[in-house]
């Protein structure tokens, strides 16, 4: 008997069977993305003409920025903030002079007090008369709050982190102490007629009439609720009003100059008040903002007697809840709000505008995903004039003439493929977190760079960045992979990785695999775990990485790790970046750059010797070096240091000098996790004179190419990192459910063959169906089986 086989019937039932198997995948139709890591602005500064400049500062992470309009675009500031390292937050507080719209103050967690005279492009430390405290054989002067006068910018008053009260009376020329450090000052202002209101840890409300000689208490708040904020009324002197945000209480009025308080909270639940501004129309309109720390921005516009609360658009990160810190920290009012309606936000996840006086909110990128975290430089640049840079999130750039032109390069990168699925918790931060990039020594023959990521992979290309693997690294996961590439990459095929916690990992195929050789221990705080590798590895096996403790070296290929800071200037630095000699087998040369200077070795670290980089300041704080490719002829050292600019040596750092724009921000960015190197060389440096520079706020590669003199901007045009075109999504579909795909194929061939089997065989007539009836249930049934059969197996 011939089976006649109704072929029409077997593709629509096969065509069905593929719709409910891509329908157990239960998949999105377009992929749903968190917002990028949180950006933290911890305070907003608006100019006091910004109804016409547009000019506004804020502090982000740490870092200055600074807007001219309005917040859409920013530029970090780093001229003159020297010496911000040993806090998560090196800036603490930014004050305008109401009087002089140029004149800022800025205070710090370790070196006292900034005075900008230009706007905010530059800064310059006024610290004569405050007190210095010890911290790792290091001095420092920490201050946490400011306040200036609204009638002279030569009154400022500054609050110890630890206590004390300070002011100045010419514009920070000179401090003196009005209240000693055994108190701790909370929050602090000066009233419209130069009367000094604070509040110290205590809960005691304090007023002084005459400068800070004598102090009355106005009152004492109860145990623990501390006084964040002091906002007072513009017409002051006629009202005595004056609010305080509380850290139990919520808001507290008094309208007698502190005699008696009233709570203010009608319509607000979450008592925990950070911040309240009040209208420069105050006098006038009665209107006043707060935020708190969970509910977000609230609005009074009867003196605080009711709240509208005024959320909408405010977004929050539950990594605050988990850091035990306020989802938002300020509210400032525009000195235009009558004719503008606007008002800024800074919290823990962004800053937010609203030109509506609070009815809805939009977040401005500040921290931008775009930023560059590394850059490479093909060995074979004088060729091929290649580039790649990687960002903050999501994105990887190349370019081939130089950087005139960039293209993103990011197939193989989108973020369903490192997580494995479409559907995620919109809390989920992007894992694309980028660390470090190397290219491969043999990078003209085998088209091959490495990026790692802030957790425990790396990427890696072997054509140009046209496709990515995606690598993991063994257990345990690890933070902060920075990578070191075997000169001798061609024939030995070896990487190295090595994270925060110290851990070392080889692979000797080329990124494929990696094991776990060695371990040095943790770094310090979220410093990138700074690795270099021999020029003569082949031969000696050389390495050198830093820890807590200084320097370490390796003789075995990264498995054994023998400390060479031990007894040595560089046991107990800080922020360290290591450079090595391409001329090593014969000199020997280390460069160690830190937060307390440039040291160098010329015995592979047995001696340690500071070089003088600043000769009015023997303790920079550097935040990269960089060796000249023909070291051994030239004897160029470039150098980056925090506030002053880039140095240069050429005489191997007996001699440096001051290059370049000081207001260029080539200098790492403030508390982002990275490893990326601020300042590098071109490999073909000898003929091109060229240096290369990252740390821009924008998506932006800094480039001289006559040694550091002058300088010009490669700006990179942003992709869309997260939009996928139609057969984008079909691959990374493909790729993310290619378990379940293959269950589905294996399934409906098993669904065929039951179905020409059934129909063979003549099943129908031992059971109560019809031949087509049996074959369409046979092959459902075998559909299913096959199916989840064959996802239990894969």
């Amino acid at each position: 008997m011939k089976m006649q086989v109704n072929w029409s019937f077997i593709w629509k039932t096969v065509l069905c069977l593929s719709i409910i198997g891509i329908g157990l995948l239960g998949v999105q139709v377009q992929p749903s993305y968190a917002h990028r890591p949180h950006d933290v602005i911890e305070q907003v500064v608006l100019s006091p003409d910004y109804g016409k400049d547009q000019n506004l500062m804020i502090i982000v992470r740490g870092n200055l920025y600074k807007s001219n309009d309005g917040g859409q675009n920013w530029r970090r500031v780093v001229q003159g903030l020297d010496k911000l390292y040993q806090s998560p937050t090196p800036i603490t507080d930014l004050a305008l002079t109401p009087s002089q719209k140029d004149h800022f103050f800025a205070a710090t967690a370790w070196n006292g007090i900034y005075k900008s005279e230009d706007g905010g492009e530059s800064w310059f430390s006024v610290n004569e008369g405050l007190p210095t405290s010890v911290y790792n054989n290091l001095s420092s002067i920490q201050i946490q709050r400011l306040a200036v006068s609204p009638n002279s910018e030569k009154d400022v008053l500054a609050s110890g982190t630890e206590g004390g009260l300070y002011l100045t009376q010419n514009g920070g020329q000179k401090w003196q102490s009005i209240l000693d450090s055994s108190q701790k000052i909370n929050a602090v202002v000066f009233t419209p007629k130069s009367k000094i209101l604070a509040a110290d840890a205590q809960g005691n409300l304090l007023r002084s009439d005459d400068l800070g000689k004598t102090w009355q208490k106005l009152a004492t708040l109860s145990s623990g609720n501390n006084v964040n904020r002091i906002a007072v009324s513009p017409n002051f002197s006629q009202d005595n009003t004056f609010f305080l945000a509380t850290a139990k209480e919520g808001i507290l009025k008094t309208t007698d100059g502190g005699k008696r308080f009233i709570p203010m909270m009608q319509g607000v639940k979450d008592k925990a008040v950070q911040d309240v501004s009040l209208s420069p129309n105050y006098a006038e309109n009665q209107t006043l903002a707060l935020v708190n720390w969970h509910e977000g921005a609230f609005l009074s516009q009867d003196g605080g007697q009711t709240w509208t609360k005024m959320s909408q658009g405010l977004t929050k990160d539950r990594q605050a809840d988990e850091f035990k810190v306020p989802h938002f920290y300020s509210v400032r009012f525009s000195p235009n709000v009558q004719e503008d309606k606007t008002l800024f936000v800074g919290g823990f996840n962004g800053l937010f505008h609203t030109n509506d006086l609070g009815k809805t909110w939009h977040e401005l990128e500040t921290l931008s995903l775009g930023t560059v975290m590394a850059l490479g430089i093909s060995p074979d640049y004088a060729q091929d004039q290649t580039l790649a840079i990687a960002t903050y999130v999501g994105n990887i750039y190349r370019s081939q003439n130089q950087g005139k032109t960039w293209q993103p390069i990011n197939k193989g990168l989108e973020r369903p493929l490192f997580e494995n699925r479409f559907n995620r918790d919109p809390q989920t931060q992007d894992p694309r977190r980028f660390y470090d990039l190397e290219f491969s020594p043999n990078y003209a023959q085998d088209q091959t760079f490495w990026v790692s990521l802030l957790w425990n992979q790396i990427v890696k290309t072997v054509n140009q960045g046209n496709s990515w693997q995606i690598v993991d690294l063994p257990a345990p996961k690890g933070r902060g992979s920075t990578l070191a590439v075997s000169p001798n990459f061609s024939q030995d095929q070896t990487l190295f990785v090595i994270t925060q916690e110290g851990r070392v990992y080889r692979s000797t195929d080329g990124g494929n695999r990696f094991r776990k050789v060695g371990n040095i221990g943790h770094t310090t705080g979220n410093d990138p775990s700074s690795i270099v590798i021999s020029p003569n590895f082949a031969e000696d096996k050389t390495l050198y990485a830093v820890a807590k403790g200084g320097v370490f070296q390796s003789q075995d290929s990264g498995v054994t790790w023998t400390s060479v800071s031990k007894n040595t200037v560089t046991e107990q630095l800080l922020s360290m970046q290591l450079a090595i000699s391409p001329n090593y087998a014969q000199d020997k040369t280390i460069l160690l750059s830190s937060s307390s200077g440039l040291f160098l070795s010329e015995e592979g670290g047995e001696t340690w010797r500071e070089l003088e980089v600043i000769p009015v300041n023997s303790d920079p704080d550097l935040t990269g070096v960089a060796i000249s490719p023909d070291y051994a002829k030239d004897q160029t050292i470039v150098a980056t240091v925090r506030g002053k600019g880039l140095y240069k040596s050429t005489d191997s750092g007996q001699t440096f000098s001051n290059v370049g724009d000081n207001a260029l921000p080539i200098t790492k960015v403030e508390n982002i996790p990275y490893a990326g190197i601020p300042i590098q060389f071109s490999p073909n440096y000898a003929q091109d004179k060229t240096l290369f520079g990252i740390g821009s706020a924008k998506t932006q590669v800094y480039r001289s190419m006559d040694g550091g003199d002058t300088w010009e901007v490669l700006t990179v045009p942003v992709n869309d990192h997260n939009h996928y075109s139609f057969l984008t999504q079909l691959r990374v579909r493909a790729l993310v459910y290619r378990r379940h795909l293959t269950a589905i194929a294996l399934a409906i061939l098993a669904a065929v063959l039951s179905y020409l089997l059934s129909g063979y065989f003549r099943l129908d007539k031992r059971l109560p169906l019809s031949k087509m009836q049996m074959q369409v249930l046979s092959g459902f049934v075998i559909f299913l089986v096959a199916f989840f059969a064959v996802e239990q197996l894969l």
